[in-house]
């Protein structure tokens, strides 16, 4: 196996397609997977970050796809419309990509709703092709491209399948077999399974929730859910789920219609994917009202839709639980519905919402008193065994999307199921597949993750992050050091710090600290102070001496020297 490919694409040929993903094979969030084949290429997805787990907390990550730069990409083509599947694409298109982008109406409209915000002034002309969202089969270079329908959260999504002389692939996308979706036809099961009885080369497989051992329920089962459990409340209603489930929203409102309640909806995101859905034809019967007119109804009267159901800081439901949503007020007696499940990692942040809601004397609804309050968008384990068994057995799978473990348990379900090949492999790996000989590794192509600040491209290992999170969780020194020209001191040196000693009252840390580092500029033989790179080193041994005893020794803080030459 060689290491990190050229620009002449060594593992190109006519005999096999090759794989590989820029983002989505080593935590979760930032899909972006590329195909190629005798010298074109194809790209599925392309989202940003769903979490930054440096803790450096850029404006935005991306995956890094320089190495596509000077390909002959012939389309992106879109699974769905959630923000780690296509997010990135305004900020990497024109460098990277500059090729058609196509999708459902849903997922290219959100598209166009992100190039009207922050990207409006950099005239991205992108040219975006339509897919029919019930599935549709085109010809894009020389691969003959199909989007088959299947359910997910998000209304309009697809698997996508490609499909040369040399391979079929079947890509998954995000997916989940509802069995009773309320906005849009169930999964294109026979459209499935006539593909896998054409034969799958390779399987590229969502793998997230491929733990859960409990059956996926209808939307129509959290419809009925929200009904009887809405009964149950004299005062205000605030409901949360995931802003991009067009089904739940529509759950909601109409449980809330047979109690009797009106909707409002607070937070831009709902605010805009329901925007987003009634152009596509969606929620046109929910008249909602805006939160002005529902604050004029009896509490008995209203239900309100809020953001944040994974308790993201600045999301309307966090906002209101603190008090800092004008106009609008959870009180004692009040009832929260959190229509949603807590995605790995989140837990804290929801459970601080729960104890909010409890402290304030609100009543509480949660997945854990009723699974039928939510319904999930990944496939659950019998949802695997299904597809597997009933619908498409590929030669091969890899396993995307989800943590390690999860990719794992993927892994050995597919071996279980009968999956001849399957392995796990890391951004970056070139897999070859092909139908004369099981998937393998060819090569190693250059990726990474980008982090955006404002106007600038930084890699997520920058030293400013570093820095950042140093700064954090151990403080920073600051130290002003004013010397001459052969390295002496001339004035006492000026200290202070962020994070460390702030809140001594006396300035006796700040003290010890220029005494120390005063002192060790007296030890230094003249040949020592000529340069400023072992005046730094000192600087930063006095200063550790200076703190010695008064932070604890496992704590290093950022130290930061500046010289002015007098």
């Amino acid at each position: 196996m060689k290491l990190f490919g050229n620009t002449k694409e060594p593992f190109s040929s006519k005999d096999k397609i090759n794989f590989m993903a820029f983002g989505g094979l080593q935590g979760v969030g930032m899909n972006c997977y590329a195909y190629e084949y005798d010298g074109e290429w194809i790209v599925i997805d392309c989202g940003v970050a769903m979490e930054d787990m440096t803790g450096a907390n850029p404006d935005q990550i991306l995956p890094d796809l320089s190495y596509l730069e000077d390909k002959n990409v012939k389309a992106l083509l879109l699974t769905h419309w959630h923000a780690d599947h296509y997010a990135a694409i305004p900020y990497v298109w024109k460098k990277y990509l500059n090729c058609p982008v196509y999708g459902t109406p849903m997922s290219l409209g959100k598209l166009q709703d992100g190039l009207k915000g922050d990207f409006k002034d950099q005239d991205l002309k992108i040219p975006m092709k339509t897919i029919n969202p019930e599935g549709e089969r085109i010809k894009i270079g020389k691969f003959d491209i199909e989007f088959i329908h299947i359910t997910h959260l998000t209304p309009q999504s697809s698997m996508i399948c490609l499909r040369t002389p040399a391979a079929t692939m079947l890509h998954t996308g995000d997916w989940t077999f509802n069995p009773g979706p309320v906005v849009e036809p169930a999964t294109n099961f026979e459209r499935l399974k006539e593909i896998g009885k054409e034969g799958v080369t390779g399987l590229i497989g969502d793998s997230t929730e491929v733990y859960r051992q409990t059956a996926t329920h209808g939307e129509d089962e959290v419809h009925a859910e929200l009904t009887k459990v809405m009964k149950q409340y004299k005062k205000k209603i605030f409901t949360t789920a995931f802003s991009s489930s067009t089904g739940r929203m529509q759950g909601i409102y109409e449980a809330a219609k047979a109690n009797g309640r009106k909707v409002a909806l607070i937070g831009r995101s709902i605010e805009e994917n329901v925007k987003l859905a009634k152009s596509c034809g969606f929620l046109n019967k929910c008249d909602f009202i805006a939160p002005k007119d529902a604050a004029k109804l009896p509490d008995n009267k209203v239900c309100y839709i809020v953001t944040g159901c994974q308790g993201e800081k600045l999301a309307a439901s966090t906002r209101l639980l603190n008090d800092n949503i004008k106009g609008v007020s959870f009180n004692e007696g009040d009832a929260m519905i959190f229509s949603s499940s807590v995605i790995p990692g989140n837990d804290k942040d929801v459970f601080y919402l729960y104890a909010k809601v409890i402290e304030k004397g609100g009543e509480l609804f949660t997945i854990t008193d009723s699974d039928f309050i939510h319904t999930h968008g990944h496939a659950g384990r019998e949802d695997f065994i299904h597809f597997y068994k009933d619908l498409v057995l590929p030669e091969s799978m890899i396993p995307m999307h989800g943590d390690k473990m999860s990719q794992l348990l993927h892994m050995k379900l597919a071996k279980e199921l009968g999956v001849k090949t399957s392995f796990m492999v890391k951004n970056g790996d070139v897999v070859s597949f092909s139908k004369k000989k099981p998937a393998e590794i060819v090569d190693v192509v250059h990726t990474g993750e980008i982090a955006v600040e404002g106007n600038r491209w930084l890699p997520l290992n920058a030293d400013t992050f570093k820095n950042r999170k140093k700064v954090f969780y151990e403080g920073a020194v600051i130290t002003t050091i004013a010397i001459d020209k052969k390295g002496y001191l001339k004035d006492a040196p000026i200290v202070s710090s962020l994070g460390v000693f702030e809140d001594d009252q006396t300035g006796m840390i700040a003290k010890n600290v220029a005494l120390a580092i005063s002192q060790q500029f007296k030890e230094l033989s003249p040949a020592e102070r000529k340069s400023e790179q072992n005046l730094r080193q000192n600087i930063h041994s006095a200063v550790r001496k200076g703190l010695k005893g008064h932070i604890n020794s496992f704590k290093k803080p950022k130290i930061v020297v500046h010289f002015v030459y007098k």
